[in-house]
């Protein structure tokens, strides 16, 4: 959709987030699962990263799995990706983890899709 935020995205980790990941999760993947190598390490699973990503630093840290990330000299990742959630859309897990923290319907919907989408 156009001018939609969410329709491509860039962002940048810097070098203490990546090292904060890393320690944070083990490198494999499950068998359907997107991977990510992070320097000589992984892959991990690119789903494992943002969920921890979004639980650590804040949910549109990193928006969605639809990305790629290029890890930089400096130890930093720059990720180019589109959507929001898994791919698009509302993430289940965030879902969750939102109204756990007391979240509301409302307000876990507004965060995952923009205005225009909640147009009745």
């Amino acid at each position: 959709m156009p001018g939609d935020r969410w329709g491509s995205w860039e962002r940048s980790l810097s070098a203490a987030q990546v090292a904060a990941l890393k320690r944070d999760l083990r490198p494999g993947l499950r068998p359907g699962q997107r991977g990510l190598r992070l320097g000589e390490s992984g892959p991990y699973a690119v789903e494992d990263l943002r969920l921890a990503a979004g639980r650590r630093f804040g949910w549109t840290t990193w928006p969605s799995n639809a990305c790629a990330g290029e890890l930089q000299a400096d130890g930093s990742l720059r990720l180019r990706g589109h959507g929001w959630g898994h791919n698009v859309g509302l993430c289940l897990a965030t879902a969750r983890f939102r109204a756990g923290q007391g979240a509301t319907a409302e307000q876990i919907l507004a965060e995952a899709f923009p205005p225009s989408w909640r147009q009745p």
